[in-house]
């Protein structure tokens, strides 16, 4: 209703520490608009709205590698994530804060905003009156012109109209209650207009008695509907605000205005984060597949801070002792994530060279030392690579045989020992029935002649060649020597004969190459004589020499008598006879008995022979 305004001595909020300073002073009981602002707020209810926040559920820890769906509220239509998803889930796998946002419009939260409903759904510290002609009532109805003479405007149904008069600054016309959330931001439009041509009202938005910041100034124009709007954001830990529309002008002419269409709307945007946190897996690494040689060993070493550890075998250290060939693998676990490897291990043959025991050789004696394995390569201790080895002297050897990068070793001594020296000296000659004494002595030896004699000396009495092993400390030398027995000249100048005296013998002992000496000083190789006696020779051939001999003896002459000559009467035979012992006879007649009797005259003669 159209009046006279004027300023009265204190401010609304010096005595309203809950309203807003106010552009216009009040001249009535202030006790009075206080309690009325005051009771706006108590009266006002609360009215539930959707969710005011979202939940993802508690951080997780995965393990590296593994993957974690991040499931977001259901049934929200707009869904953001840190990540740029818009999808209600997302599945992850690395560490991070991911939040999502989701968001919902609220729509119109204003019950009745437009006033179809009537005086329902809201406060006003005016008085419901269609006697608008008076200041401080408000009615709902069509047409302004209905309640007031001066009045002039309608709307598109039923709407507020409200006569603030110069004494009404600071009256909330119109009050609701609605629940919200916490630091989202609302925005609050509505439609009015001045129902009279002087003193356009200016409106201002309260929520929770706190002023949102900006003042609307409605035109002078009568009639002429305008829209209108500002923001309000919840502060933390709000959820019900009390949004009041307020008359802050105090026109003593005018102050009058409609009122329509009042929306509190929001897009809701909700947040939350779940933290994920990847654990990495436990990290070691038993290393590459492996090839080791007979006998070797390897240690897998698996450990890590905090570990547990299972192999292949069920076993439970950090360590594993390979030593045979397979396939091993292990599982670590710690922090709760597993990690696994594994590693082949083969095995080659180690090379093994056998030179044998340790030996003991003979001066001059050799041998070779033998490390031949197919396919490997060879060190010896002076840095040659054959696969053998010849020793020439005492001292000690090694070999290093590789095969397969597998090394084998071997070693050997070699000492010698002298060996004898034998000397049997110059070869021998000597006449048959002779002899060589052999002498091969040396302290501690053994003895082997060629002829199975064992003793250190050896009498050769025959032609041939002589050796003999002589053995010290194993070690054995030979020495030979030829022995020549020159045969002595065989000499047989005949048996011992007896001739008749004077009866020449020759005596022969010729012989290839000799030389001579008779008994009598001759040197012929024969010798005559006819004289009895006892004849030797000595035969010499090749320095040897041999004596034959015989004696020469004369025969005794048969000793017979023929007797006288005799003369006999003719026709008388003569008698003549002989009578030697072993003699033969022979008469001059031809007879051969010892004794004859011629019967002629004549000389008769008689042969006796003995031996």
């Amino acid at each position: 209703m159209p009046g006279d305004g004027h300023h009265g001595s204190a401010q609304w909020s010096e005595l309203c520490p809950n309203a807003r300073e106010m552009k216009a002073w009040y001249s009535g009981p202030w006790s009075k608009a206080c309690s009325l602002i005051a009771g706006s707020v108590l009266v006002v209810g609360a009215v539930a709205q959707p969710a005011c926040s979202i939940q993802l559920g508690n951080d997780t820890t995965i393990c590296q590698g593994q993957t974690v769906t991040l499931n977001g509220p259901a049934g929200f239509p707009n869904y953001l994530w840190s990540n740029g998803a818009l999808t209600q889930n997302i599945t992850v796998g690395t560490s991070g804060n991911y939040t999502c946002q989701v968001s919902y419009p609220t729509g119109n939260m204003v019950t009745n905003g437009n006033f179809s409903a009537g005086n329902t759904g809201f406060t006003s510290m005016f008085n419901y009156s269609n006697v608008l002609t008076t200041d401080g009532n408000y009615w709902i109805g069509n047409n302004a012109a209905i309640y007031h003479p001066q009045w002039n405007g309608t709307g598109n149904g039923p709407f507020l109209m409200v006569n603030a008069g110069w004494m009404h600054p600071g009256f909330r016309f119109w009050c609701q209650t609605r629940t919200v959330c916490p630091g989202q931001t609302y925005t609050i439009t509505f439609r009015a207009m001045s129902l009279a041509n002087a003193g356009n009202p200016t409106l201002a938005v309260f929520v929770n008695n706190v002023w949102t910041g900006v003042d609307h100034i409605l035109p002078v124009a009568q009639g002429v509907w305008g829209n209108y709007s500002t923001t309000y954001t919840a502060p933390a830990g709000v959820t019900s605000a009390d949004f009041c529309v307020q008359v802050s002008s105090g026109w003593g002419v005018g102050n009058d205005f409609g009122f329509d269409d009042v929306s509190i709307s929001s897009t809701v945007v909700l947040t939350d984060a779940q933290q994920v946190t990847v654990t990495p897996l436990p990290a070691f690494d038993l290393g590459p597949n492996a090839t080791l040689c007979t006998g070797q060993g390897l240690v897998l070493d698996a450990a890590v801070a905090g570990g547990s550890y299972l192999w292949q075998d069920g076993s439970t250290a950090s360590s594993y002792n390979v030593s045979t060939a397979g396939n091993y693998n292990v599982t670590v676990t710690a922090n709760n994530c597993s990690a696994s490897d594994n590693i082949w291990v083969a095995y080659n043959p180690t090379p093994a060279p056998n030179l044998g025991a340790d030996q003991t050789l003979c001066t001059g004696d050799n041998v070779v030392l033998n490390a031949t394995t197919p396919g490997a390569t060879y060190v010896w201790q002076d840095g040659s690579t054959a696969p053998t080895f010849n020793v020439t002297s005492p001292g000690a050897y090694d070999v290093t045989v590789i095969q397969n990068n597998c090394v084998g070793n071997d070693a050997i001594n070699i000492a010698y020992n002298p060996t004898p020296v034998v000397n049997l000296g110059a070869d021998q000659q000597f006449c048959a029935g002779g002899q060589a004494i052999l002498d091969a002595t040396t302290p501690g030896a053994t003895y082997l002649w060629n002829t199975g004699a064992t003793s250190p000396t050896l009498t050769a009495t025959t032609t041939g060649p002589y050796d003999v092993d002589v053995t010290v400390n194993g070690c054995t030398g030979t020495d030979v020597v030829n022995v020549n027995v020159v045969p002595l000249p065989v000499v047989n100048i005949g048996p011992d004969q007896t001739v008749c005296p004077g009866t020449n013998v020759t005596l022969d002992a010729t012989t290839v190459g000799a030389t001579y000496l008779w008994s009598d000083g001759s040197m012929g190789p024969t010798l005559t004589t006819n004289v009895p006696g006892n004849y030797s020779v000595q035969v010499t051939v090749n320095g040897c020499s041999s004596s034959d001999a015989m004696t020469l003896a004369d025969h005794v002459l048969p000793v017979f008598s023929l007797g006288a000559d005799q003369t006999v009467c003719a026709g008388t035979n003569a008698s003549f006879s002989a009578n030697v012992a072993g003699a033969t006879y022979l008469w001059s007649t031809g007879a051969v008995g010892n004794s004859i009797q011629p019967a002629t005259a004549g000389t008769y003669w008689l042969d006796v022979t003995t031996n």
